[in-house]
């Protein structure tokens, strides 16, 4: 493993632009993220050919992420994420395999991790394998400052495991992997952020290592328990006075104050978020679905970006990237840096800004009625469903008032 992460280290800065082009086979792939010499991201990769060019999707249990058409910069050849400023750059060997990096642009400096695609997927056989399907009461960073609680939801078919872990400020996504032994593995890799999980089952508790992505590994551990449950996130974030305002710039660099006419006798919500947050594409996608119903009754939606950069146009050229991609038809504003108190700050009227996203409803007089943190996208599954159930009953509860 040592040789293979120094042979893509060196082919990534010594020899970039040395690859030929070449045909590749389709099917299914299997890539790995080498986050350190002795930690390696599995994923599952499909390869076809459509059209005449080549499409390719990186698959997360029941996730698939199909990338930006192929493009190519001399020799390499270039992927682009479609939900987030991320990239895959290839160097490519032969047909059945491609080396080079990811390169994730929302990380400050240059973030690059190696990376390998080999053609054909490598089953695991399903022998000797513990079972991990159900809730798991989870603590990250057991007896440290950092400490946090997690449940763990796991799904488990022979030896192959998905799920996610959800936190009181969002989730982990859609997480894949196995059981051997008494060993449990699960991934996700969806150009925002690079998760990998690895524990060992002792005495009933699992007892793991979390890398995320090259930055960061901590610890955690996980007993069984289906009666756990988190602070409701409608509780973690109030309102200190009942007129809600605030002010933050437009997309031209103007001041814009909030409220306004545009949202008078009308139900707002104020997303506060970012395009480098995968829960907050998530609530994204679930927001423009619930604008389509709900606009024309009287619903407004708008949000407040805070951005990795140094400015105001590094901070507009995030928001217009993501709106280039997916056209969000309600309105952007720009808070400024990727940073909670500078949220605060702007929203004076909130106790505190603990999580990106977090969503501030008010009814029609301006009022806040509900203050959601977080958020717990599809990868929760039953979760996420209930949830956009609950809101969808709500907002027409007060469209009706």
């Amino acid at each position: 493993m040592r040789t293979i992460f120094t042979a893509i280290i060196i082919l990534i800065f010594v020899f970039p632009l040395q690859a030929k082009r070449l045909k590749l086979k389709t099917g299914q792939w299997q890539g790995q993220l080498f986050l350190t010499q002795n930690d390696t991201l599995p994923f599952e990769v499909e390869i076809i050919k459509t059209n005449g060019s080549y499409q390719f999707s990186v698959i997360n249990a029941e996730e698939k992420i199909t990338l930006a058409a192929p493009r190519y910069s001399g020799d390499t050849l270039i992927l682009d994420f479609p939900s987030f400023h991320s990239s895959l750059y290839f160097i490519d060997t032969d047909e059945k395999k491609l080396s080079g990096f990811w390169q994730n642009f929302n990380k400050i400096g240059t973030y690059r991790i190696p990376l390998l695609f080999t053609y054909g997927i490598k089953n695991c056989p399903p022998a000797n394998f513990s079972n991990f399907d159900g809730k798991w009461k989870t603590i990250f960073d057991p007896e440290s400052e950092d400490q946090s609680y997690a449940n763990g939801l796991f799904n488990q078919k022979e030896n192959k495991l998905s799920g996610t872990f959800r936190t009181e400020t969002g989730d982990y996504r859609y997480l894949a992997g196995y059981s051997k032994n008494n060993k449990l593995m699960l991934s996700c890799f969806d150009g925002s952020h690079a998760f990998l999980f690895k524990a060992d089952f002792k005495n009933d508790t699992l007892y793991g290592t979390f890398n995320s992505g090259s930055h960061h590994k901590g610890e955690w551990k996980a007993v069984k328990d289906a009666n756990f449950e988190l602070t409701h996130p409608d509780s973690l974030t109030f309102a200190k006075n009942s007129e809600f305002k605030f002010s933050v710039l437009d997309m031209t660099g103007k001041t814009y104050n909030f409220p306004e006419m545009a949202t008078l006798n009308k139900i707002t919500i104020i997303q506060i978020m970012g395009t480098w947050c995968p829960n907050c594409m998530d609530e994204l996608k679930f927001y423009n679905k619930i604008y389509e119903q709900y606009h024309q009754q009287g619903m407004e939606i708008i949000a407040v970006a805070y951005e990795v950069g140094e400015d105001f146009n590094a901070f507009k050229a995030k928001v217009d990237l993501l709106q280039s991609r997916y056209n969000f038809p309600f309105q952007f504003y720009i808070g400024g840096k990727a940073d909670k108190k500078l949220a605060a700050s702007q929203f004076p009227d909130l106790n505190h800004v603990i999580s990106f996203p977090t969503s501030i409803f008010l009814d029609e007089n301006g009022r806040v009625i509900k203050i959601h943190t977080g958020f717990n996208g599809p990868g929760t599954g039953d979760v996420y469903k209930q949830y956009m159930l609950e809101i969808c009953q709500f907002i027409e509860s007060q469209l009706a008032n």
